[in-house]
């Protein structure tokens, strides 16, 4: 619920003053200014959507080739920046060691089904 100065020209500055100094308050401890009903729907509503990408990971010795849609988008919001376009396999390839970070990044932030297969390469 949204109040505004033109809706109720009758309160008196003191409520504006008041109204103002709270919503500061609560901008700074963090809290929203959404119903816990409308948070809890929301939530649900995410957990329910089904997954409409894959991600294929397949884990060599020393190096991971990804396989998906959108790969570089998915290294830059797991952070991983150790990353190389390899011409060959037409994958982006990461280090064995980040690959778990992009994994988890993208099943658990981007809801994407990971599979994982181990290569000799």
């Amino acid at each position: 619920m949204s109040l505004l100065r033109q809706d109720h020209p009758h309160w008196v500055p003191e409520v504006w003053e008041h109204l103002e100094r709270r919503r500061a308050e609560r901008r700074e401890a963090g809290i929203s200014f959404r119903p816990d009903w409308l948070v809890r729907q929301a939530r649900r509503a995410a957990a329910a959507r089904p997954s409409l990408s894959t991600l294929h990971v397949e884990v060599g010795r020393y190096s991971a080739w990804l396989d998906g849609p959108h790969v570089p988008t998915l290294l830059d919001a797991a952070g991983v920046t150790e990353r190389r376009f390899d011409v060959d396999q037409q994958r982006w390839m990461v280090p064995v060691d980040r690959a778990d970070d992009v994994m988890s990044w993208a099943e658990w932030r981007e809801r994407r089904v990971v599979t994982c297969s181990d290569v000799d390469r």
